[in-house]
């Protein structure tokens, strides 16, 4: 209790709770979990992957995956809390009642850069948020697809006058997508909600163009037999493309769930990922013209030093995120070039 752990680069695979947190069990503390797999954890009731009670942990740059809870969150279950989650993937993760990636009760939950696909549960597959004011949940560029709810909120389930905002997002292709059964109006803006019912500024109903969208496979079931979880990132011509808050500021260092710079030509996209890289000319297409200029911002000695390679554009060739453009990013780019 009252506890401030650090907790980098682990693996918690296949655990067993009898009643709460599976994986990790978090009650009065604040740790630090960074880089971390949770995978195949089981709880007899809640908490499959984390459980988080009174707390505020940071968890970034994590996976939660096939984790199991017999009543709520799957992979995290947040209950008087206010934890911080950052560019982390939930993904296949069960529970039999609610919130099968994650579940918030009466909790302040700032969500960022997270994808949910694969989830399932009776209520709220990809995310269950049940409770009352002054909690407030909020999820920013953020994606949710391929979530299937028995009953009801295949994406996010909003009930008992929960408050949500909900930013530069994707809701597409869950079963069903949304519902808010709460006295209190979510805020959603900037989002790409499949079926509307966003009434905020700048919302769209529009097929996101998913690289390869999630697919249970023939049996219709995420089960781990033929499963696909699909490439969420977005294809050239997505209407999520640049489509985001035109006002946002990226935090600095702040990257996407790729770990490449969050905003690239000029206006933050919808979803988890940021289109754009390997886009020199931000003309919404890797091609030739792009392919010419990466000479220019290459630091690499044996080409043309740029001191300033790492300004925009250049970051748009930065696709390991070191803060070099180098051979490694020029091999990368050769990979995804389009020739006319």
């Amino acid at each position: 209790m009252a506890s401030n752990p650090i907790i980098l680069g682990c693996e918690f695979t296949g655990n067993v709770a009898f009643d709460a947190g599976g994986g990790i069990y978090n009650n009065e503390s604040s740790p630090t979990v960074e880089a971390c797999i949770l995978k195949g954890n089981r709880s007899a009731n809640i908490g499959g992957g984390i459980y988080n009670s009174q707390s505020s942990p940071t968890v970034t740059n994590c996976v939660f995956i096939a984790n199991k809870a017999q009543t709520a969150g799957g992979g995290m279950y947040n209950l008087d809390a206010s934890p911080s989650v950052v560019n982390c993937i939930f993904r296949g993760n069960q529970a039999h009642t609610y919130g099968a990636g994650m579940y918030n009760g009466r909790s302040s939950s700032t969500v960022i850069n997270c994808s949910f696909s694969g989830n399932t549960a009776f209520n709220g597959a990809g995310m269950a948020n049940l409770g009352s004011s002054p909690a407030i949940t909020t999820i920013s560029n953020c994606t949710f697809s391929g979530n299937i709810a028995f009953t009801t909120g295949g994406g996010i389930l909003n009930l008992s006058s929960s408050p949500i905002t909900i930013t530069d997002s994707i809701l597409w292709g869950d079963v069903p997508e949304f519902a808010n059964l709460t006295a209190e109006n979510p805020t959603i803006l900037y989002t790409d909600l499949q079926g509307g019912g966003g009434e905020g500024v700048g919302n769209i109903d529009a097929d996101p163009m998913f690289v390869r969208p999630p697919d249970p496979g023939p049996d219709g079931l995420w089960d781990g037999v033929d499963d696909d979880y699909g490439d969420l990132r977005l294809q050239p011509g997505s209407p999520c493309i640049n489509a985001g808050d035109p006002d946002f500021v990226p935090q600095p260092g702040e990257t996407d769930l790729d770990g490449h710079a969050r905003l690239l030509c000029g206006r933050v996209d919808m979803g988890a990922y940021e289109f754009g890289i390997g886009d020199y000319d931000c003309d919404h297409a890797v091609d030739l013209t792009d392919f010419a200029n990466w000479e220019a911002c290459a630091t690499d000695p044996s080409l043309n030093p740029n001191p300033q390679s790492l300004d925009p554009p250049c970051l748009a060739f930065d696709f390991d995120a070191d803060a070099d453009v180098d051979l490694v990013d020029f091999y990368r780019l050769q990979q995804i070039v389009i020739s006319p």
